[in-house]
Parts: structure tokens; sequence; C-alpha cells
């Protein structure tokens, strides 16, 4: 998406140099006494977009600047492939339903190429995450269909210091206290994604 030609485009240096601006300037803002972490794409899922080839330089470059303490890794584009970071079922009704009547009407329409179905993966960012947990050494979090404890315990095991969950603690948000006290070793979410669409309503 960043087609820019000036100092905060084209180069790897270029395309970071926006928010590397303002890693800086929320580091500088909060102090020491605040764990700054930065969420961070991997990939755009998109053909022509952004890849491990670049974004693996950029990921190097943020870290060497020292101005967070932690890297959230995720992938995808919410304006050319909304189901990327989702994966699983396209609620396309419920999309539709949440809408101004005139956007449902173009979501029938445009909906399969916006929202396209990716089949849901435990864990689907992992093999790419592996990339940046050999390149770099900042504490990374692990995130993307995470619903099941053996997976925490193999992304710990392969040193990522976090993971993340959203749709499995939405399902069941006393989740994590039942895998600490094994009474449960996979969420109850079935990846309908039927919560999404809540966000606008």
């Amino acid at each position: 998406l960043n087609k820019r030609s000036d100092k905060y485009g084209g180069s790897i240096e270029g395309r970071t140099a926006f928010p590397r601006r303002v890693l800086e300037a929320v580091r500088t803002a909060v102090g020491e006494g605040v764990a700054v972490i930065a969420k961070f794409n991997m990939t755009d899922g998109v053909p022509r977009g952004l890849w491990l080839d670049e974004s693996l330089p950029m990921a190097k470059l943020i870290e060497s600047d020292g101005t967070i303490h932690a890297m959230q890794l995720t992938g995808g584009s919410s304006l050319l492939n909304g189901m990327y970071f989702f994966r699983g079922d396209v609620p396309m009704k419920e999309f539709q339903a949440s809408q101004p009547k005139v956007v449902g009407w173009g979501l029938k329409v445009y909906g399969p190429k916006i929202f396209p179905k990716i089949p849901f993966e435990e864990a689907f960012f992992l093999p790419m995450a592996r990339q940046f947990r050999e390149e770099l050494k900042i504490p990374l979090i692990l995130l993307g269909g995470i619903n099941r404890l053996d997976t925490i315990e193999t992304a710990l095991d392969e040193g990522f210091e976090f993971v993340a969950m959203g749709r499995a603690l939405l399902r069941d948000p006393h989740l994590v206290r039942k895998f600490e006290e094994k009474t449960a070793h996979e969420g109850l979410c079935i990846h309908c994604n039927k919560c999404m669409p809540t966000i606008y309503t």
C-alpha cells in the first residue's frame, strides 16, 4: 500500500522511517517504567505485498533502535485480505447485517474478494514466526489461532516469550485459569468468526 517516493517510501529504511519515529516518540513519552510492545506485520498475505524478505530486515531495524521491549508477530491486510489474520469461517451474513444497507449490498458483491475463505489451522503464523525467532533477540509474542495448551507449551519451548489469544478468550474468558488448573486443555472457540462483525455494533 505504501507507494510513496519521498523519505518515507521506497527502500526498507524509508518505509520503516515513520513507524520507527513513532516508536521512539512513544518510548520517550512513557519512559522506562512502561513496557512498549509493537505489533509487527510479517506478511500482507496478498500478491505483491510485504513478505519475509523485507519484513525480517525491517524487524531487525526496529530491534536495533532499542525502543520496544517486545514484538507481537502478526500478518495480513484488513483492506485487501480480511481473513488472513483470522482464518476459518466467513460470517458474511453477520457482516452484511452489521453495516448500513448500501455497504451490506456491496458486501454481497465484493465480500468474497475482501474476505476469502482460508481454512483455520492452529497457530497458523508459527512457521513464519519461527524465522523471526531465529533472527531476533528481542522478546517475541506469538499469535494466530492459538486455542490449545500444547500449542502454548510448544511456543514457549521454541523460545517465544509470550503468546497472545483473542477469539479463544472471547469465547471463554476463564480459559487461561482452566489451563492453569488443568481442567481444560483446549478452548471452546470453533473459529466461526461471528465475533468479528460485532466490532461494528
